[in-house]
């Protein structure tokens, strides 16, 4: 594939996008997957949309505090299904906050 089709499909993508924008299409979504893999075939979209995102439930969070400390983030990342960034700062969060809720002197937890 030379460069100039690259950028006439890159280009497309963008124009796609840009319509899903003002109005959502799946068409357009799925013209845009399979024009990536024209771009890049031996990357698969399953690979980068494959993660869980947004909120944290209650049980992800408790297995979050209660399996990091144990395994690691990444394998922690790997069993909730989210990317290890988020696990990342997600742990790192819920930590300050538990920090936040205890008393310096005594070290007994503030209610």
């Amino acid at each position: 594939m030379t460069r100039e089709e690259k950028r006439r499909i890159r280009l497309r993508i963008s124009e796609l996008i840009e319509q899903n924008r003002s109005k959502h299409s799946f068409e357009n979504e799925k013209e845009i997957v399979r024009l990536g893999k024209l771009l890049a075939p031996s990357v698969t979209v399953e690979d980068s949309i494959d993660y869980k995102r947004g909120e944290w439930g209650a049980m992800e969070i408790f297995y979050l505090m209660n399996h990091v400390p144990l395994i690691g983030i990444e394998r922690t990342a790997k069993n909730l299904n989210r990317p290890v960034d988020s696990v990342k700062g997600k742990f790192y969060r819920e930590m300050a906050k538990k920090q936040k809720n205890f008393s310096p002197g005594t070290g007994r937890e503030v209610i």
